[in-house]
């Protein structure tokens, strides 16, 4: 395992161990810093040993809050749906990153129709836009394939 497939494996875990945690709640709305990660990490990587250790190391954090099915189903749908919306469309990673997390909040609020949907997905795009800004180049592609 290289380093930046290790450094995104404990970033990733750490986040969604984390996410029912008071620390991402600001001013009543939760960041959801794990779809951030995996959203730009579906966008990183491409093989599939990165994409099933990616996908079981978030599934081992998250499941800690929400129950193993469930942050399997999570982080499943998140990398298949992002790999495939990226090769149907190969624009700006950021555009359709930023797509796929207000795509993801939403979906999680289904069960619910709370009115902090908006504002989560709202709060999740800017932590995404910022993160993806703040990464190295050699990091994260940038455009297409």
């Amino acid at each position: 395992m290289d380093f930046r497939l290790a450094g995104a494996s404990i970033a990733l875990f750490l986040a969604a161990y984390a996410q029912s945690s008071p620390l991402f709640f600001i001013f009543g709305v939760r960041l959801d810093v794990a779809l951030v990660l995996a959203v730009l990490m579906a966008l990183s990587f491409t093989t599939v040993f990165e994409y099933t250790v990616l996908i079981l190391v978030g599934t081992l954090g998250l499941a800690f809050g929400v129950g193993f099915p469930q942050a399997l189903l999570f982080f499943l749908a998140i990398f298949i749906l992002t790999r495939g919306v990226q090769l149907v469309m190969p624009w700006q990673h950021i555009f359709l990153g930023s797509i796929l997390v207000i795509f993801f909040s939403l979906l999680t609020y289904i069960p619910h129709l709370a009115p902090l949907a908006l504002r989560e997905a709202f709060c999740s795009v800017v932590l995404f836009i910022t993160i993806y800004a703040l990464t190295p180049s050699h990091y994260v592609r940038k455009g297409g394939y």
